[in-house]
């Protein structure tokens, strides 16, 4: 019943602050270290919704959760989802691609990846939601012992992120050739948020920088007002209420 449910986090951070909800402080690289809390009470279904894009071994992860499962228990897993039968549109407008991902799946990848670490798939879904395309799995454990030799996975997550650079990158040219003619039609133009998108546009169109050190790009950023870049001023955003120039915002999507 609902009643008898009890709940479990597990993270390096207690993020939930419940009274209701043990926090049980992990590494989610060495999860290893989560069997002890969950030895007299193991569990009946996991869920690790977009950590597995975050993880350094996929497959010990899996292991060391499906060690602390009941006999007929699960795993709820959801990643985002580079398959090439997946939505891959507008890639290039969300964060699928980011530094903090070290791995990208597909359907093929997932079903060797939970093989390898003695799970089987009993749901498989693919959904889109924000512009991001999302692979949701059920797991539980695998009854065969047949070991798992290493393959070629043939449709791997490439396409999708060669698709999404492209794109990301027609996005970059697009606003570039924007603010150059908004610089030849005005004065000065003003540039929103100043984060690791302005900078690799910055890296790819290094003219830009010329044109912030003349005083042609206005900076702007609620965060990092007061601070510089190149030696100019970063303004508050709130200032833009008063701004009659063009203003282009970043990140691009």
């Amino acid at each position: 019943s609902y009643n008898s449910l009890k709940l479990s986090s597990v993270d390096f951070h207690n993020h939930i602050h419940s009274s209701t909800i043990d926090h049980v402080g992990a590494d989610l690289n060495q999860l290893d270290t989560i069997n002890k809390h969950f030895s007299n009470k193991p569990i009946s279904l996991a869920i690790s919704t977009h950590v597995l894009e975050h993880i350094i071994e996929p497959v010990n992860f899996l292991k060391n959760i499906s060690s602390c499962l009941t006999n007929n228990g699960y795993i709820f897993i959801e990643v985002p989802d580079c398959s090439q039968d997946a939505f891959l549109d507008n890639l290039a407008v969300t964060n699928l691609v980011h530094g903090q991902h070290i791995h990208y799946y597909t359907k093929d990848s997932m079903t060797l990846l939970t093989q390898k670490a003695g799970l089987k798939i009993v749901k498989q879904q693919q959904l889109t939601t924000g512009n991001i395309p999302r692979l949701m799995l059920l797991l539980e454990r695998s009854t065969t012992t047949e070991s798992i030799v290493s393959q070629t996975i043939v449709n791997t997550a490439m396409s999708a992120i060669v698709r999404r650079f492209s794109k990301y990158q027609q996005y970059q040219s697009a606003l570039f050739d924007a603010v150059q003619q908004s610089l030849k039609n005005n004065k000065k133009v003003g540039i929103w948020g100043i984060g690791g998108d302005f900078y690799l546009l910055t890296e790819f169109y290094p003219e830009l920088i010329d044109a912030i050190k003349s005083d042609l790009i206005l900076l702007y950023d609620y965060e990092l007002s007061g601070h510089t870049y190149k030696g100019k001023n970063i303004s508050s955003s709130i200032e833009l209420a008063n701004s009659n120039i063009p203003i282009y915002i970043i990140p691009t999507y």
